[in-house]
This record gives structure tokens, sequence and C-alpha cells, in this order.
């Protein structure tokens, strides 16, 4: 049997040892030690046995044990937290596919610009090759959706035949001199734009001379052009325009 200060002191030394450790958690109610510590005090003034002090250390002993794992719960989840990437608002740019705009008259060369067009689409996939019959849904503006494709285009191919440039309208007058013909404004707002522009000769055609042209092209007739021919030759010399739009392509191609 152990007197009563004897139970005094050894209470207060084990719950001591366990609320000067609780206390160092950030998280833990401290006021919860003061109170334990007045209620030991009050037993220890008066007669008591030592199953009442060995019931009072256990329960403070579960107590701390149970707030213990709470904080070390918290600060895990605090830690992961911490660790976690930070939410961006901000949108991922996406990379938008640069695209081959080929440009044609059609009562010009509509049926040599179907072929290439099928030769290109075969060869860079059709959502990056863009002509206007084919890429443009019905009841859609035309002029729409020529500047869409033209805000991601990396080349143009000006396809010229024989009559590219003396086409006429009704009244007689030449399709290239007219404000609203659409080759014009294609050609125009590609330069404008520094897109480069590639002369694509069919049928023994040459690339206008500069006096020619509208003030606006005259730009064009300085541009390196290439000569598609019929067959045998057609493979052969499309070859060789798909290798140098694949470099444009590759090169133009970014986050936008």
């Amino acid at each position: 049997m152990t007197d009563g200060r004897g139970v005094s002191d050894a209470a207060h030394s084990c719950v001591a040892v366990v609320f000067v450790l609780v206390p160092t958690m950030a998280e833990l109610p401290v006021p919860l030690t003061g109170f334990v510590l007045a209620s030991v005090e009050t037993k220890a003034s008066s007669p008591s046995t030592i199953w009442w002090w060995l019931g009072a250390l256990v329960g403070a002993c579960g107590a701390a044990w149970v707030i213990w794992s709470l904080v070390r719960s918290r600060r895990a989840a605090a830690g992961a937290a911490g660790r976690a990437p930070a939410r961006s608002d901000t949108p991922t740019p996406h990379t938008v596919p640069a695209s081959v705009f080929v440009c044609y008259r059609r009562e010009d060369s509509s049926d040599v610009a179907g072929r290439i067009y099928d030769r290109l689409s075969a060869r860079f996939g059709r959502e990056r090759v863009f002509k206007d019959v084919d890429a443009i849904a019905l009841g859609q503006d035309f002029r729409d959706q020529i500047g869409i494709a033209l805000s991601s285009c990396a080349v143009l191919l000006a396809i010229m035949g024989p009559a590219w440039l003396t086409a006429t309208t009704d009244d007689g007058e030449r399709r290239i001199d007219q404000p609203n013909d659409y080759v014009r404004s294609e050609l125009d707002a590609a330069l404008a734009r520094g897109i480069p522009v590639i002369p694509v000769l069919v049928r023994g055609a040459r690339v206008p001379p500069h006096a020619a042209l509208p003030g606006n092209l005259e730009p064009l007739s300085y541009r390196n052009g290439i000569e598609v021919r019929a067959d045998p030759d057609f493979d052969t010399d499309m070859d060789r325009l798909m290798r140098s739009l694949a470099g444009y392509l590759e090169a133009t191609s970014e986050p936008r």
C-alpha cells in the first residue's frame, strides 16, 4: 500500500509527462492540461486510493493518444496538400495545326487544283489542307471561313494556269483587278500577314510580271514558284512540293 503523498507524487509525474508532450502539438486544446492538473491537485489533498489515481492516469493517457492520432492525421493531410501541384485557372495552350491554303481560280484550274488537293490531303491530312469548296460547310459565310483558315495558315499555294491573270467578268474586265475578286482577296490577306505564298504553275503558265498585277499583288511576281506538270511528271513534281511544305508545317505548328 502506498501512502497518499506517494500516490500524489506518482500521479503528478505520469500526468506531467503526458501533458508536457501534448501541448507541443499546435492543434491540441492546451486548456485541457490545466484542467486535469488542477483535478490532480484537488484529489491529492484529500483521502483517496491508488485505484482512483491509476484510473485517472489511464484515462488521461487514452485521451492524449486519441488527440495525438488526430494531430498526426491532420499534419499528414496538410503535408500532402502542400506537395500537390497548385491549380492554375489559366487554360493550357493547345496546339493549332498549321495548314496549307490552296488558292485557285475555278475557271482556270479547278480540275488540277482538285488533284493537287487530294494529294496534299493524303500526305498531311484533310484537316491541314484548306480548299474553299471542300472546307466550307453549306450555309457558312465564305469570307469568314477564309479569314479563319488564313489565321492558321503556314503557307499559301497560288495555283496559276494560263487563264489565271486574264479571266474576265461578264463586263469584260479582268477579275484580278476587282476589289471583290476572291483570288485577289486571299492573296492580298496572305501577303499582308507575311504568309509565304508559293506560285504553283500548271499547264505551262508563268508567274505574271509585276506590271501586270494590281499594286498590292506586285510582290507576288518575285515569289519563287514551282511547276507541277501533267503525267508522267505529276508525282515527281508533287513530291518536291510536299517536301517544301513539310518544312513550313513543322516550323509553324505552335501553341496558341
